[in-house]
């Protein structure tokens, strides 16, 4: 099979690295392929009808099915030989398909879709693509229980064993919305795999990054989508970010233009008052936590925060466990001094700082090192040998954030008004008008997601014998397989209105820094809904409502470590009697009591303060 090269096919760079190939075919032709086309890692492929703006070009089309700019295939790099390959629609007239689904087509901007080894790229009526990988993705399969568990809700989630990270108690799945057909991503927390003495500490911090996660709405956080429990298990699903993160960006561009630069980090800066008006302090902001939501290339549309396990909701600025990673952290943070939002402030320094004069690993952990005199000299001198020199401002912006004292830093709403990022008036207008972009493409929830399904224990075969978790029965336990159980009994999107649920107490950070602020919209007056459920309802049966909402109290006292967290006490309990719930249940009949949804707590603007 030869290459197709010449008019069609453009010179790649020679030191760029090849992650796979398409093999080309047109049914016109035959049913054999007519060619193949390299993808390099550094490289969009672009497809298209306009033989100047693509890199493929397709002139054999007279009836104009083929828009000018119809696709794009490129590479995230994320390590050596782990590197994840995309197609993304350039809002074509027909669509981009792949595997016989649309997964793109205008005009709005879609993200991009991730392909597996052998996928097929269609651009219809006539033309394939297959894709062949020099490096096959990573696989992870699901444990035994997960695999049942999955088959609770695969009507609706469908769990993969494509692996997109992996640590020692989680892994990162590729999913996907069976109704919607969109690609997420599903961190698997193997709650078995949790030992050692703080391991209660460690399953309340599995369940606060999700509890976190489900409350914030903003087009500058990774987006939630819903979360599922059981004891051994917490399944947490969330927005693909088809573009990667900010350290693959990094790795993909020697040298990053400074208004480039200024993109990123408005968009940070977005993130972060967000986050800090809601009273949560990220603690381990870096460039892998940054992500980009469409591709590579699209800065100018939307940058997020990511990955909240080791945030905290400070109550009475008790915060001072040591978290993070090391050359990010703030001072404070290293020597375990009293910790408020500051502590983001010089991370995002540092952020700035290797997007604008990056220095090397080992000059990064001597940083917190320096005194205030010595560090603001060494900043200067990274500037001036660096390749590029960058301007006066920026270095200014570092130096405000990279204070020794907590005291002395920016804040984000000053970040927000820095001369570097609010000056010219030309530049503030581009960046307040990608906020109104992003917030008219933004998805924004209506209400809040609902608290974390809670899957019972009684679908598992006698893998586990005992109840692994903190507090839970060291006795035989072989739990009651229900034979008659099906896919479609497993899991019903209904639940948000059929299930029995209860308001939301999650997470709380009432009692924050700033004292005065709500959170996300809690309010005292509870506001009911139109969709009420008798325990007689003949739509629901006993299988579904062992699917539940779980119930957890609000928090009068105690610090980040001890809040409130969906679901805690499936971990902390042992389980209910046999025959308990049954007369609970049996109890409310003769009551004719109802059950109400989640309330509704929309947010109309994710960007006000309160």
């Amino acid at each position: 099979m030869e290459t197709i090269s010449g008019n069609a096919l453009r010179e790649e760079d020679s030191h760029d690295v090849i992650a796979g190939c398409l093999q080309v075919y047109d049914s016109r032709i035959g049913s054999e392929p007519q060619g193949s086309i390299p993808i390099w890692e550094h490289q969009f492929l672009k497809i298209g009808r306009d033989a100047k703006s693509n890199t493929f070009s397709i002139d054999s089309d007279p009836e104009f099915m083929v828009s000018r700019n119809h696709c794009e295939i490129y590479v995230v790099v994320y390590e050596t030989s782990i590197n994840h390959v995309y197609v993304r629609d350039r809002k074509s007239i027909n669509g981009t398909y792949v595997n016989g689904t649309l997964i793109g087509v205008g005009p709005n901007v879609t993200p991009g879709y991730l392909l597996d080894d052998g996928d097929e790229i269609e651009l219809r009526p006539y033309w394939k693509f297959k894709l062949f990988q020099t490096d096959h993705p990573r696989r992870h399969e699901l444990t035994r229980v997960q695999s049942e568990e999955c088959k609770f809700f695969a009507n609706r989630y469908l769990v993969t064993n494509r692996c997109l990270g992996e640590g020692a108690e989680a892994c990162v799945h590729l999913a996907t919305d069976t109704k919607t057909k969109k690609q997420l991503v599903c961190k698997v927390v193997n709650l078995q795999k949790l030992r050692g003495r703080d391991v209660t500490k460690q399953v309340q911090r599995r369940f606060q990054e999700a509890d976190i996660l489900r409350q914030l709405h903003h087009p500058n956080i990774l987006s939630y989508v819903d979360c599922i429990s059981s004891p051994h298990s917490l399944y947490t699903f969330t927005e693909l970010a088809s573009g990667g993160d900010l350290m693959s960006f990094i790795y993909r561009h020697n040298l990053i233009d400074e208004f480039d630069v200024r993109i990123i980090m408005w968009q940070v800066t977005s993130g972060l008052r967000f986050l800090h008006s809601r009273g949560v302090v990220h603690r381990d902001l870096k460039p892998e936590n940054i992500l980009l939501a469409f591709s590579p290339k699209l800065l100018h549309y939307r940058v997020m925060l990511s990955d909240f396990g080791t945030s905290s909701v400070p109550r009475r600025n008790r915060m001072t466990s040591n978290v993070g990673t090391a050359s990010y952290q703030a001072p404070e943070l290293v020597f375990g001094s009293i910790q408020t939002p500051a502590v983001d402030i010089w991370s995002m320094g540092i952020v700035t700082l290797i997007l604008l004069v990056p220095p090397t690993d080992d000059q990064l952990s001597e940083l917190i090192r320096m005194d205030q005199e010595v560090l603001d000299e060494y900043t200067g001198e990274l500037n001036e040998k660096a390749a590029s020199r960058r301007s006066s401002k920026s270095l200014n912006f570092v130096r405000r954030c990279l204070r020794i004292n907590p005291e002395e830093r920016l804040t984000t709403a000053l970040a927000s008004s820095h001369p570097w990022l609010s000056t010219p008036e030309k530049h503030l207008k581009f960046f307040q008008q990608l906020d109104e972009k992003m917030l008219a493409e933004w998805q924004n929830p209506e209400q809040f997601r609902p608290m974390p399904l809670a899957l019972e224990d009684s679908i598992f075969t006698g893998e586990f014998s005992h109840d692994p978790s903190p507090g839970g029965g060291s006795e035989e336990r072989w739990p009651v397989r229900h034979g008659s159980l099906t896919k479609s009994h497993h899991f019903d999107d209904t639940r948000r209105s059929e299930t029995h649920c209860y308001n939301d107490t999650g997470t709380n950070p009432a009692e924050n820094y700033m004292d005065q602020m709500e959170f996300l919209g809690h309010k005292e007056d509870n506001a009911k809904t139109n969709i009420l459920i008798h325990p007689t309802h003949d739509k629901v049966s006993t299988l579904q409502l062992r699917a539940k909402r779980r119930r957890v109290t609000v928090a009068k006292h105690g610090d980040a470590l001890f809040l409130p967290l969906t679901g805690l006490q499936k971990h902390l309990q042992p389980p209910l009697r046999k025959g308990q719930r049954e007369q609970v249940l049996e109890a409310l009949k003769k009551t004719n009591s109802k059950f109400l949804t989640d309330q509704d707590h929309s947010i109309s603007d994710p960007y006000a303060l309160p």
